[in-house]
């Protein structure tokens, strides 16, 4: 963090169950070194694997992602709808932030966000691109959405927004706890 000059803020590590499982205590300080560096740590695919709830108080943990597969079917009334709503509700109940990973349809962006679900990725939003070419997209986004009250430039989440708020002592123009249901933009996507 030092060499490279970025701020810890901006960093998340993303971790499975099964890397926290085969050194539960090494893991424990190891992520809790992470932490007091100011790196965020998030728990990728929750819901599969070693899942337990206790891993969310004994890891520090700041972000959940939720497993694709219980976002491919959360529009339904089914299981996964359930299992995800129980996801967030347990993240805004122990204060650790949600993404849902995986949102392919609107109809899952539009759930989540309903049932309260913070963050979201997947190929709804953008397809897997190099740096050089998500920053263009996002510059280009920018400029488009200029003068109209809104950043919703492809992939702007609620947490982006909350960070440079934080930094410059602006309001954050996305809400708090929403997040904007927003595609690549013609141009990236041509």
């Amino acid at each position: 963090v030092d060499e490279s000059g970025i701020r810890a803020s901006w960093l998340v590590l993303e971790v499975t169950e099964t890397v926290l499982m085969a050194d539960p205590v090494g893991a424990a300080l190891a992520l809790g070194h992470m932490r007091d560096l100011g790196v965020r740590v998030a728990l990728d695919d929750f819901g599969t694997g070693y899942s337990s709830l206790s891993h969310l108080r004994r890891f520090p943990i700041d972000i959940v992602k939720i497993d694709k597969s219980f976002v491919d079917d959360v529009a339904g009334e089914g299981a996964h709808s359930a299992i995800a709503r129980g996801i967030i509700d347990l993240g805004k109940a122990m204060q650790i932030q949600t993404v849902a990973e995986g949102i392919e349809q609107d109809e899952q962006a539009e759930t989540l966000r309903l049932l309260g679900c913070e963050l979201g990725q997947g190929f709804f939003f953008a397809r897997p691109m190099a740096a050089e070419a998500w920053a263009e997209m996002f510059r280009t986004d920018l400029i488009a959405e200029e003068g109209t009250g809104s950043t919703t430039a492809s992939v702007v989440g609620e947490a982006v927004n909350s960070e440079l708020a934080a930094e410059t002592d602006a309001d954050p123009d996305v809400e708090q706890g929403h997040f904007e249901v927003v595609g690549p933009s013609e141009e990236a996507a041509a």
